[in-house]
């Protein structure tokens, strides 16, 4: 999991929260991540799926100031 933090912040992207375990041992990150970034993830075997959270969307009059 370490690893996969690395390759996010690597991506000037952040994990808003520590990682979580679920009940049956399964590992969840939470990170913001440039969309321009994006493409780097989809083939890293750590990951099984990629979900916008719409609570964490922002919108382009708050990012672009």
């Amino acid at each position: 999991m370490a690893n996969l933090i690395d390759k996010i912040e690597g991506s000037k992207g952040t994990t808003p929260s520590a990682p979580f375990f679920l009940s049956n041992g399964t590992p969840v990150v939470s990170a913001i991540i440039p969309l321009s970034a994006l493409s780097r993830f989809p083939n890293d075997p750590a990951i099984y799926g990629i979900e916008e959270a719409l609570s964490l969307r922002v919108s382009q009059s708050q990012g672009a100031k």
